[in-house]
């Protein structure tokens, strides 16, 4: 298959659109298979490409990049889960508050706590430079 075939198929069908779904209404993020998917996604990205994107930090950065910026728009499934399925929740919460009573509306969600301090450890990643742009490198 061509290189850029195999890569649309790679970006739009079988990583992170494929996931969305599930990383919104599951709690993911505890599931230590993320790390394994995204290391088979780095592998077939590798292979596509002709790059080594398993050994450089600073290629996998290039990597996570929007496409505009230079990169290649495959982003970390296991660093996005957490802020994917708090948007769930934090999206739908002013309906939820209209519908429980109120003795129920400030029960706190234990999965909810746990995806936030997930997500504030994972901000320290390699992909969380995406503000940044092939260019300047």
């Amino acid at each position: 298959m061509p290189m850029p075939d195999a890569l649309c198929l790679l970006r739009h069908a079988f990583s992170l659109p494929k996931m969305l779904y599930t990383l919104r209404t599951s709690p993911c993020f505890l599931s230590a298979q993320l790390e394994s998917f995204d290391l088979l996604q780095r592998s077939l990205l590798g292979s596509i490409a002709n790059i080594g994107l398993l050994d450089s930090v600073m290629a996998l950065t290039q990597a996570s990049l929007l496409v505009r910026s230079g990169g290649l728009g495959i982003w970390s499934i296991t660093q996005l889960a957490p802020s994917t399925f708090l948007a769930s929740p934090v999206g739908s919460s002013t309906l939820i508050s209209q519908l429980l009573p109120s003795s129920l509306r400030d029960i706190p969600e234990p999965l909810c706590s746990e995806a936030m301090r997930c997500w504030k450890e994972g901000q320290r990643g390699p992909a969380t430079f995406s503000h940044w742009t092939s260019y300047g490198w």
